[in-house]
C-alpha cells in the first residue's frame, strides 16, 4: 500500500518519467481498484502536503485498510466511515471526468494546432495551363471546397492510384470536419504497400486525434508510433506527439 501511495504521489508531483506517466494513466482507465485509490488520494492530498506529511500518510493507509476490511455486519463503522466513502466516490467521479475531459481536449488541441499551421493552405505550383490537381489546390486555398472536392474526386475516378489527389481530398474533408470521409481517403492510402513514403498513417492519426471519439486516441498513438518506426512522412512531428498522448 505504501509503495502505491508513493507511486501516486510521485505522479502528481510530476516526478514520473514519460513512460511511467503513460502507464499510470492507462492503469487509471483499466484498473477500477487502482483508480479508487487515486481518487481517495486526491480527496486527502491537501493533508499530505503539510508538515506532518508522514504521519498523515500513515493515517491515510490505516484508514484505507480499515475501509477495505469493513463488512456489512459492522454498520456502525460503515456509518462512521460513510463521509470518507462519499468523498472518495465523489472524487473518483470528478477525477474520471476531469481525466477524460483534459485528455480529449489536449489530443484535439494538438491536431487543431497542426491543421491551422500546416493544412489551412496547401502549396500550389501552377504550370502554364494548369492541371486539375493544381486547380484543385488553388480552389482549396481560396476555401472553395466544393470545387476543390470535385476536382480531386474527378482525378481519383480517372486514376484510383493518384496518391496526391486522394491525400488532398482527405485533407479537405478533415479541415471541413467530415472525419468519416477523411478516414476513407487516408485508409485507402495507408493500405498501399507499394509506396516508398506513405503519408496515409500520419494523416489518419491526425484525423483520429481531431475526432477524439471512443478509442481514437489509442489508435492515433499506435499509428504515430508506426510513422516513427518506419520513418514515414510526419515522423518528426509524430515523435513529439507520442509523448503527449
Amino acid at each position: 500500500m505504501e509503495e502505491t501511495l508513493d507511486y501516486i504521489d510521485r505522479y502528481f508531483r510530476g516526478e514520473l518519467p514519460a513512460e511511467e506517466r503513460s502507464s499510470f494513466e492507462g492503469r487509471c482507465e483499466t484498473d477500477k481498484e487502482f483508480a479508487s485509490v487515486v481518487a481517495f488520494y486526491v480527496s486527502t492530498r491537501q493533508l499530505l502536503r503539510d508538515e506532518l506529511r508522514e504521519k498523515k500518510k500513515a493515517e491515510f493507509q490505516e484508514l484505507y485498510h480499515t475501509l477495505s476490511r469493513t463488512s456489512v455486519s459492522r454498520p456502525s463503522l460503515v456509518r462512521k466511515l460513510m463521509p470518507y466513502i462519499s468523498v472518495a466516490a465523489a472524487c473518483l467521479l470528478l477525477f474520471v471526468g476531469w481525466w477524460a475531459f483534459f485528455r480529449v481536449s489536449g489530443t484535439r488541441a494538438l491536431a487543431e494546432g497542426y491543421i491551422d499551421g500546416h493544412l489551412s493552405a496547401l502549396p500550389v505550383t501552377m504550370s502554364g495551363g494548369g492541371d486539375s490537381l493544381q486547380l484543385g489546390l488553388d480552389a482549396y486555398n481560396k476555401k472553395d471546397y466544393e470545387q476543390a472536392a470535385a476536382l480531386f474526386s474527378a482525378l481519383i475516378r480517372k486514376d484510383g492510384r493518384n496518391i496526391e489527389a486522394r491525400k488532398y481530398l482527405g485533407i479537405l474533408w478533415l479541415v471541413k470536419g467530415d472525419y468519416d470521409k477523411a478516414l476513407v481517403q487516408f485508409d485507402s492510402l495507408a493500405m498501399r504497400q507499394d509506396l516508398y513514403s506513405n503519408p496515409g498513417p500520419f494523416y489518419k492519426a491526425i484525423t483520429l486525434m481531431k475526432r477524439s471519439a471512443g478509442g481514437d486516441r489509442q489508435e492515433a498513438k499506435r499509428l504515430l508510433q508506426e510513422v516513427v518506426d518506419k520513418r514515414l512522412p510526419g515522423n518528426e512531428q509524430a515523435e513529439k506527439w507520442i509523448r503527449d498522448l
